[in-house]
């Protein structure tokens, strides 16, 4: 079983993310959409067993559940925001998971593929380091677990 199985609330708020609004504008995000972001609280949960998992995430009202397998770019599904997006995510160790996303932001005519590495530093505490693959640019923000 993996150790990233369960639920894991954000420390803080996005926009105390390190590097937030410069990762926000790497992605093309538009000023509402920014004010947006700054005051959520994501909370993530992974369940399953093997390669079969079920991310299910919640900021504010919004909520997503998402059901994909590890180690294959998975089919395209919509995003807690609308948009489109396809994961890829590969268990790299048992303290490291690192998803490829590729977007199409809702009202953008943009592709983004995002490379997110979270790392377990600790049993219940997780760092995630979300990064840009086209202009390098990220941001990294922590999770404890619920």
């Amino acid at each position: 079983m993996s150790k990233f199985l369960g639920a894991w609330d954000m420390d803080d708020l996005c926009e105390k993310s390190e590097n937030f609004l410069n990762f926000c504008k790497a992605v093309a995000m538009k000023p509402e959409e920014i004010e947006y972001y700054k005051k959520m609280k994501e909370t993530i949960s992974y369940s399953g067993q093997g390669d079969q998992w079920v991310c299910e995430i919640s900021m504010g009202e919004n909520k997503s559940r998402h059901e994909f397998k590890l180690g294959i770019k998975n089919p395209p599904e919509k995003g807690i925001d609308g948009s489109t997006f396809c994961i890829e995510p590969t268990l790299e160790s048992e303290d490291k998971l690192v998803e490829i996303a590729t977007t199409m932001l809702v009202g953008h005519d943009k592709e983004v593929v995002t490379r997110t590495e979270r790392f377990l530093t600790a049993p219940n505490k997780m760092k995630s380091i979300v990064t840009d693959v086209a202009s390098g640019v990220s941001m990294t923000f922590y999770a404890t677990r619920k």
